[in-house]
C-alpha cells in the first residue's frame, strides 16, 4: 500500500505502482501510487514512518494488515478486536452445526417401471380386468334365506373308557 496516501489522507489504503519503483528504508521496502508521493517520502522518510505508526496507534487492525507487528509488540489480535469491540474481549464458545445429507428431498417413485414390455403387459393386464365381471355365490333372492337343515353331532351322554379289550 502507498505509505504517502495512508498519512496523507487519513487512513486511505490505495496500492502501490512498483513499476514506479520500490524504496528500501530502515529495512523496509515501500511502494508509492504516484511519482509525486515517491518524491515527498524521500524528502522526508521518517515523517512518513512517525505517521504511519500514528495511524496505527488510533487504528490498531492496521498493524496486521500493513505487517508491521513488529513495531508492535504488545500488540496480540484478541488485544486489537478487543479495543475495537468497545474494550471487551470477543467471547469464545464450541458451535456445531448440522448440514443435511441431501439438500434436495428425493422424489422417489417405488412403482416406476422403466421397461416398456413390462409396462404393456401392466396395461393389458388392467384392461383384462376392467372387462370381467365379478360372480356371487348367493343371488338377489337367496342372500337372506338360511338353511333349515344342518348337521350336528350332539354330545354322547354316557361315555366309558376302558383299557382291557374284551372279546
Amino acid at each position: 500500500f502507498c505509505v504517502h496516501t495512508l498519512v496523507t489522507q487519513n487512513r486511505l489504503l490505495i496500492p502501490g505502482n512498483p513499476a514506479l519503483g520500490v524504496v528500501k528504508y530502515a529495512g523496509r521496502y515501500c511502494v508509492f501510487a504516484s511519482e509525486r508521493a515517491m518524491a515527498e517520502f524521500c524528502a522526508e522518510p521518517d515523517r512518513f514512518f512517525g505517521g504511519v505508526r500514528e495511524v496505527c496507534y488510533r487504528f490498531p487492525e492496521l498493524i496486521h494488515l500493513l505487517r508491521i507487528h513488529e513495531d508492535f509488540p504488545k500488540s496480540s489480535l484478541l488485544s486489537i478486536l478487543g479495543s475495537t469491540s468497545g474494550g471487551q474481549a470477543p467471547t469464545q464458545a464450541d458451535v456445531t452445526t448440522e448440514t443435511p445429507l441431501h439438500f434436495e428431498e428425493s422424489h422417489i417413485d417405488k412403482n416406476y417401471e422403466w421397461n416398456e414390455w413390462s409396462m404393456r403387459r401392466e396395461a393389458l393386464h388392467m384392461a383384462d380386468i376392467r372387462r370381467k365381471a365379478t360372480s356371487a355365490t348367493q343371488t338377489a333372492l337367496s342372500h337372506l334365506r338360511r338353511e333349515n337343515e344342518s348337521q350336528v353331532y350332539l354330545p354322547k351322554e354316557v361315555g366309558t373308557n376302558t383299557a382291557v379289550n374284551r372279546g
